[in-house]
């Protein structure tokens, strides 16, 4: 969401220009490591941007449209503590803050600002919605990065200069070039040593620093003849003249013209008074020219910026990353090349730049509503969701699963899984196989460390059942008989050789009936057991042969998994209600929901923004912390980023208030508002597409 005044938009330059390095580069910045974001993992989904080690939003304007509020809240929900800057000035200070921004080479930062982009350069250049100086009110312009990367004088001649005309004509000078010949002219009669020593070019005009002393003097005879009707805006331009007359005398004095008769010349131009008529060129808002101007005087002074920049470029090497993230700026590749330049050391130390070529915004992601339960989960999934079919809604289910590596394999570890029989999926030895997901996932890590009397309701939580949950006093019971699972198994599964002899009959026999008085309830219930209804006799029959001992094993088995009167027949039925879930569509859909991921319907061609949706489950009720559309909206922050992702992304993000998303689109939107189609949305590869990169 970008302003839509002039100062705002963003244009294509074509022309590569030169940058000059300034006279103290700063130093080499570092030999260059390798990039720690070479060594990161791939993204998620798609092509999201890079997770930046700071951000830097613009502070925004009474008069701001919400983008700056927007961009600070997706930034903030990320928690990646945006920093507001004041100025560039003010950028360079907290760059070279320890308590702000640390020490050492920073790998990416993130300067999010408006921007304005003129396509045809005729209304103003390209500018960053940042002012230069601080105390300043001009925004941030091409002109200004090259110049103050370079020194003070060229900085103070950037601040200075203006456009006039259309299409845009920029100037130092409060005078027409064509105005340098009348004044010679004028004065030939009465400076004629000095004017013959003038050197000139084949059309008789003064050439070099020369050209420049005489423009330079005549702008402050113009602003005596009142061309500028604003006190401060004249004091502030003749200080800054006096400035650069005082620079280009240093470089001309005695070549061939003494200091003193530099002197003379000046005051000649100046003192002209109404002897001539000339054309001036003025300032469009005289009293911003004068705050401006003073404003660089002041920060240039003892070339203050200039040390503050070159120890700010010592933060960055060719493996640093700048993103510009505003509207259109990718449009102008020579002002993304102006603030490379401004930050490099030099011209193959420096970093990459990058920024889009459509108009950004921040605005919220929308999302379905009513997606609350399984039966929810069946609709999507059979049904689709308008605009979108049950086909298109699977084929992009799917896209997002395999990004998030929720595969087959999960469902058929869970489908093992849920087969068990009863005691062995009571020792919870299966925990440890879990399959991994791309990035940890709070429900299957939950699921993964529970103890048993919290895992049913783990498992049953993300395969969205609440039927046949073994209730606290059955998980009591069993949770008493854990310790001799592992032995039981053991007994249980082991067969019975042929060859056995009675004395070992008889303590399988032992252990047979042990087993089965420890898991049949109505054993200490007070009701007792009658013979008939034992399944393994109190006393052994004699004689107990192996055909009799298995079958006892087998009755054994079948009655813990089966039988009503089994303190673990729950789990059994548990399990079989768990496993219906894992089974056949949308088996894989209702696992993925029901861990709380979410997966964007998106469409790169919809004409209603409102068609690109966060698809995810939504609980209405527990602990509001708890809920599953909040673990969702902490995945949708994490796949809008690659890179090295800070542990704390997203970490406070709820899904109310975290929806904020980075959009770009073609055109300029009527209001704050989503409306004119195309739309783009991270962190989609169409997304990407716009984003141009300026490589270091």
């Amino acid at each position: 969401m970008c302003k839509t005044t002039t100062g705002t938009q963003t244009a294509t330059q074509d022309r590569y220009r030169t940058i000059e390095r300034g006279s103290s580069p700063g130093g080499s910045g570092g030999s260059s490591p390798p990039d720690p974001e070479a060594s990161a993992p791939a993204p998620l989904f798609g092509m999201p941007d890079y997770v930046p080690q700071y951000t830097f939003i613009a502070q925004a304007s009474p008069q701001d449209n919400g983008f700056i509020e927007l961009a600070n809240r997706y930034h903030e929900n990320a928690g990646l503590a945006p920093k507001t800057v004041t100025s560039i000035e003010h950028l360079l200070d907290l760059l070279n803050n320890p308590s702000e921004t640390g020490t050492g080479i920073i790998n990416r930062i993130r300067i999010v600002s408006h921007i304005f982009v003129d396509s045809q350069n005729l209304i103003q250049p390209t500018n960053l919605l940042i002012p230069f100086v601080e105390n300043g009110t001009r925004l941030s312009l091409k002109r200004h990065f090259e110049g103050f990367a370079r020194n003070r004088i060229a900085a103070l001649k950037a601040m200075m200069s203006f456009e006039v005309a259309v299409p845009l004509v920029e100037t130092t000078y409060y005078i027409h070039r064509g105005a340098v010949a009348p004044i010679l002219n004028h004065l030939r009669s009465s400076q004629a040593t000095i004017i013959n020593q003038i050197p000139t070019d084949a059309s008789g005009e003064p050439s070099g620093d020369f050209l420049d002393f005489i423009k330079i003097a005549a702008s402050q005879w113009a602003l005596q003849q009142n061309v500028l009707n604003n006190a401060a805006a004249v004091t502030a331009a003749n200080n800054g003249y006096d400035v650069l007359l005082a620079d280009v005398a240093s470089r001309l004095q005695n070549n061939p013209l003494s200091q003193g008769q530099l002197t003379t010349l000046k005051t000649a131009i100046v003192g002209l008074g109404n002897s001539v008529t000339l054309n001036s060129a003025l300032p469009a808002r005289p009293a911003d020219y004068a705050t401006n101007v003073t404003a660089t005087l002041v920060s240039t002074n003892g070339n203050a910026f200039q040390t503050k920049l070159i120890q700010a470029r010592q933060r960055f090497n060719r493996n640093s990353k700048i993103d510009i993230r505003g509207c259109q700026v990718g449009r102008d590749q020579d002002f993304l090349r102006a603030i490379q330049q401004f930050f490099g050391t030099s011209d193959t130390v420096r970093p990459t730049v990058s920024g889009p070529r459509w108009f950004q915004h921040f605005n919220e992601i929308g999302h379905i509503t009513g997606l609350t339960n399984n039966a929810g989960v069946v609709g999507l999934y059979n049904s689709g969701f308008s605009p979108y079919s049950a086909t298109q809604v699977r084929q992009q289910f799917e896209n997002w699963a395999t990004a998030f590596g929720i595969t087959q394999t999960h469902l058929t570890f869970w489908q093992t899984t849920l087969a068990l029989g009863a005691l062995a999926f009571c020792r919870l030895q299966w925990q440890a196989n879990i399959p991994e997901a791309r990035i940890p996932i709070h429900r299957l890590n939950r699921i993964r460390s529970a103890g048993f009397t919290d895992v049913f309701a783990a498992i049953a939580n993300v395969l969205l059942f609440n039927t046949n949950l073994p209730s606290t006093a059955q998980i009591s019971a069993m949770n008493a008989l854990l310790p001799n699972l592992a032995a039981w198994i053991s007994q249980l599964d082991t067969a019975i050789p042929g060859t056995a002899t009675p004395a070992q009959l008889a303590t399988r026999f032992t252990e047979f009936k042990t087993i089965y008085e420890a898991v049949d309830r109505r054993f200490g219930s007070g009701g007792g057991v009658s013979a008939a209804q034992r399944v393994i006799p109190a006393t052994a029959p004699s004689p107990l042969t192996v055909a009799i001992l298995s079958g006892y094993q087998t009755q054994l088995k079948t009655f813990i998994d089966s039988n009503t009167n089994s303190k673990f027949q729950p789990v059994q039925r548990y399990l079989t209600t768990a496993i219906a879930q894992v089974q056949g569509n949308p088996a894989k859909m209702r696992y993925y929901l029901g861990l709380g991921l979410p997966f964007l319907l998106y469409d790169p061609a919809a004409t209603n923004a409102n068609h690109n949706l966060l698809i995810a489950l939504t609980d209405t009720s527990g602990a509001a912390a708890n809920r599953r559309q909040n673990d969702a909206i902490k995945y949708w922050i994490r796949a809008q980023w690659q890179g090295n992702i800070p542990s704390g992304l997203g970490a406070t993000a709820t899904f109310a208030q975290s929806r904020h998303t980075p959009w770009l689109v073609e055109n300029r939107q009527a209001t704050t508002r989503l409306s004119t189609p195309p739309f783009v949305v991270s962190p989609t590869s169409e997304y990407h597409a716009k984003i141009v990169i300026v490589p270091a």
